[in-house]
């Protein structure tokens, strides 16, 4: 039995590690398939990525495409796609450093011959004559605000400021316009000087604003009554007594039927 039993013991110990050496067969077969497969396998391919730098652009010179930095922005932000395999336009040849001071010595002498013609006013003076009325006018307000005089401004003030103020300066045209006539020294060209003291213009009707009440005023949203107002108001709502009423109704009645009873009797005499 023992013998038997050792049999059995041996035959089974030789028989466990048979299937492990299997199993580590396959798992070192599938190794090297599995690293083959990384290997061998393809990359995915990605959709191309455009990143617009606009650093890269230099507005002086060209861009990084070709061509000058306006033609190539511009191009970019068009709406129309034919523009995008436009052709920049041919690039000028730079300025050499003789025509660069060539160029620089005709500014100054532009400069220079402006100034000369506004400091002499020969072609102002021409001008000036030839102008009229309220061209000359506005000549005339132009150089005064070279000379340095503000420009008036129209200031805003409360209207009733306002009238006073026109009242004053319809005063003052008055005046002035005596004066020149007195002088002699009045002409047609400077009527407009006063136009204000010429007439006197119809004043408009001011239509009333707010609320139209019977009595009382409206001002700043408020009506304002007298004491006298209000007491008025007030003995429209009490009732007057109906006694009086009657008593002199009565007393007239009581003289027309006294009179119509005498002419009855007069008649009745008759």
């Amino acid at each position: 039995m023992e013998r038997v039993m050792d049999k059995k013991a041996a035959a089974r110990a030789m028989a466990a590690p048979a299937p492990l050496k299997k199993k580590k067969l396959k798992k070192a077969k599938k190794s090297p398939t599995s690293a083959s497969t990384v290997i061998t396998s393809k990359p995915r391919s990605s959709a191309e990525v455009v990143v617009f730098d606009s650093s890269k652009i230099d507005r002086k010179g060209a861009s990084a495409a070709g061509g000058s930095a306006d033609f190539s922005f511009k191009k970019f932000m068009s709406s129309k796609i034919s523009k995008l395999d436009e052709a920049p336009p041919p690039m000028e040849n730079p300025l050499t450093a003789e025509e660069k001071a060539e160029e620089m010595e005709m500014k100054k002498n532009d400069a220079e011959l402006h100034t000369l013609i506004k400091s002499s006013r020969i072609l102002e003076q021409f001008a000036a004559e030839q102008l009229d009325g309220v061209e000359r006018r506005r000549h005339q307000r132009d150089q005064l605000v070279n000379l340095g005089i503000q420009k008036k401004q129209n200031v805003k003030v409360p209207l009733q400021i306002k009238f006073g103020m026109m009242a004053k300066q319809r005063e003052r045209d008055i005046k002035e316009l005596e004066e020149a006539k007195n002088n002699g020294t009045y002409h047609k060209g400077i009527k407009h000087t006063f136009a204000a003291a010429g007439g006197k213009k119809k004043e408009k009707s001011r239509s009333d604003r707010g609320l139209k009440s019977s009595m009382g005023r409206f001002k700043n949203g408020t009506l304002i009554l007298t004491e006298k107002e209000i007491k008025s108001v007030q003995r429209e709502g009490v009732k007057k007594k109906a006694g009086g009423k009657k008593s002199g109704g009565g007393g007239g009645g009581g003289g027309k039927k006294k009179g119509g009873g005498g002419k009855k009797k007069g008649k009745g005499r008759k």
